[in-house]
């Protein structure tokens, strides 16, 4: 695939990569540094404060980040299923075709990191799950999704439309008190986020609220592709020009007679050790 089809190939998807996306990884990232500082959970107050400064930041900074996660998923997905990747997210069909990845050391499923310099990496088929349905799963969720029976690869498909989610007895539980609101014990905390905002984040688009080619310039399209998908290479080659100058000093660099004055020194401690050795083995030999 060319680097404009690349191009294309995110364009396309952006608009379908959900708003609650951005917030979600970027809450249970900061949930997981706070937990690593001071040992315990972050408080449901302080929850609430950053998921809404996580729904508020620029429009800017949710598509550049958008951009980078797609140009991941895109580099980790095999070149033949590309074409289907766009289709499948487009159309929203359960009878699409597998999107297969490709796989890791193990010939298992890939995981990457879903922000920069995070400490968590997630499966491909969670994020996949994450971004296009927004579904609020967590890196750990992986265990309880499976594939439908029309998925053909379901070790490494992650078309999010194959992924089937088990719900677990616990959920199912808690389900009723969310609805009867009056039954709810006072040792239940609720989410941070209330039926009606992940019903409506999860059918917003993400470039919602703004203009994608704004802030999108061909530039930005090109450096993220370069920087996150195999249609680059990452070392660069020396520039012919500065060989020569290079190679120029080197030639031009004339030894000196006596050599360098720690190469000197060294064949003086060289030369004394051997006299030394000469000597002792000539008292040796002259002994009784």
């Amino acid at each position: 695939m060319s680097h404009l089809e690349g191009s294309e190939c995110i364009e396309a998807l952006i608009p379908f990569v959900k708003s609650f996306a951005f917030t979600w990884f970027n809450l249970q990232a900061a949930k997981r540094r706070y937990q690593k500082q001071h040992e315990t959970p972050m408080p449901i107050e302080m929850e609430r404060v950053m998921k809404e400064d996580f729904m508020n930041q620029r429009y800017a900074d949710k598509i550049k980040w958008t951009v980078r996660i797609l140009a991941k998923l895109r580099k980790d997905i095999k070149r033949e299923c590309r074409g289907d990747l766009v289709k499948t997210i487009t159309e929203g069909n359960i009878q699409s075709p597998c999107i297969i990845s490709n796989a890791d050391t193990k010939n298992k499923m890939r995981r990457i990191d879903c922000l920069r310099q995070a400490d968590k990496v997630w499966r491909l088929d969670v994020v996949m799950v994450v971004l296009f349905r927004g579904i609020p799963l967590e890196s750990t969720d992986g265990e309880r999704l499976s594939k439908c029976k029309e998925c053909k690869n379901p070790a490494l498909c992650i078309n999010p439309y194959h992924v089937v989610i088990h719900v677990k007895e616990l959920e199912v539980y808690l389900v009723n008190f969310i609805n009867n609101a009056q039954s709810s014990p006072a040792n239940i905390i609720p989410s941070v986020f209330s039926t009606s905002e992940l019903q409506h984040m999860a059918n917003s688009s993400i470039s919602e609220g703004g203009s994608t080619k704004e802030v999108l310039g061909a530039d930005y399209l090109g450096s993220m592709l370069k920087m996150e998908t195999d249609d680059y290479s990452e070392a660069q080659p020396i520039a012919t020009a500065q060989q020569p100058d290079l190679l120029k000093m080197c030639r031009n660099r004339k030894p000196s007679l006596s050599g360098s004055p720690r190469t000197a020194k060294r064949r003086r401690t060289l030369n004394n050790t051997c006299s030394a050795d000469e000597s002792d083995s000539h008292d040796v030999s002259d002994g009784p």
